[in-house]
């Protein structure tokens, strides 16, 4: 993230709100990418992020990982993709995860988390 921006040393507008309990736990919420791992299912916003042992046979989540900020289809990348905020989000890339919307009765959707940056994550296309 944007934490090696940080200054160490000097103060800052912020500093207390960075030193809050929630900001410091080393399980909260990060920001990831989600692929559907078919490739082609739709990804709803608002689904729960569960491993596959919280996935019930109903398809409901009994202990939610995180949810689905935002989805939408990618047209360059060709597919369906998603942001969400999970628990560990950063140590689950690559990870096969499941979207369950507690709305729609759809089935669950397994994911792959992913980098949040997935369209030219090097900078390639940009500085060329």
């Amino acid at each position: 993230g944007l934490g090696k921006m940080v200054a160490k040393k000097k103060d800052f507008i912020g500093r207390l709100a960075l030193q809050r309990e929630g900001i410091q736990a080393e399980d909260r919420p990060v920001l990831v990418g989600l692929l559907p791992a078919d490739g082609k299912s739709k990804i709803i916003g608002g689904s729960q992020i569960s491993d596959e042992s919280s996935v019930g046979a109903d398809g409901q989540v009994s202990a939610a990982l995180g949810w689905v900020s935002s989805a939408h289809y990618s047209v360059e990348m060709e597919h369906p993709i998603a942001l969400a905020y999970v628990k560990n989000g950063a140590e689950r890339h690559g990870q096969t995860l499941y979207a369950c919307s507690p709305v729609d009765k759809a089935p669950s959707v397994p994911v792959i988390v992913c980098s949040p940056h997935m369209i030219d994550p090097s900078g390639e296309r940009h500085y060329a």
